[in-house]
């Protein structure tokens, strides 16, 4: 069982199932949501999407398959029932809105202010404890400044271990949820990422730029 002080607690990992079945039943009704979540239930019972593969080198890898694999699962069932293009629709809905969940619990707001506050070595302590809940990258920080946040994703496990379960295709999925979560829902920031690598680009490079502060908004220092 996985407990609340994993990297990827209980409760994460059950809202985000909740939010994908919600997805499900809106998308395809209650029947056809009940056959696949069945079969995708079946299949991680067997160990599916990566049985066929070694067992993983270290624990950042286990947590990648655990994160990745409910994902790569329900678009080969929705693709048998549905079709390519209508199970990667509703793929991109259940993952964009189960990596939003993540990075919730993984980051947490960010604000400027209270990141200026800090001295050095509390930035950089904060920056380990981020990178380290980036289990699926290696990070490489360039920037935390009154301007911007910029890092480098220079590996990133999920591609790889999406062609390995059959749905190479879910991959940049994955940094669709990145760019709603960082350019959307955390609203403190502008995200830009020129390219991917789930999109061909040798790294992912992040530039954070700290938004205008409303004025109504109380300050956090």
């Amino acid at each position: 069982m996985v407990s609340d002080h994993e990297p990827i607690p209980r409760r994460v990992e059950l809202r985000t199932a909740a939010t994908a079945a919600r997805i499900l039943v809106s998308e395809v009704g209650m029947r056809l949501s009940t056959v696949v979540m069945a079969e995708v239930g079946v299949a991680q019972a067997r160990g599916e999407p990566f049985r066929h593969m070694p067992a993983p080198v270290d624990e950042r890898e286990r947590l990648c398959r655990r994160q990745v694999g409910p994902a790569v699962l329900t678009q080969r069932a929705l693709r048998r029932w549905l079709g390519t293009e209508r199970a990667l629709e509703i793929t991109r809905e259940i993952v964009i809105a189960g990596t939003v969940i993540f990075l919730e619990h993984a980051i947490g707001p960010l604000e400027r202010d209270e990141v200026m506050s800090q001295s050095p070595e509390e930035r950089e302590a904060m920056v380990r404890r981020l990178g380290e809940r980036f289990f699926n990258a290696d990070v490489r920080w360039d920037e935390i400044s009154d301007k911007a946040v910029r890092f480098t994703v220079e590996r990133c496990r999920f591609p790889a271990l999406c062609e390995a379960g059959g749905a190479p295709e879910v991959a940049p999925l994955l940094c669709l949820g990145d760019a709603v979560y960082f350019g959307e829902i955390l609203g403190t920031v502008d995200l830009v990422r020129p390219h991917t690598l789930a999109d061909g680009g040798d790294c992912c490079p992040f530039e954070l730029t700290w938004r205008p502060e409303d004025p109504g908004r109380p300050s956090a220092s």
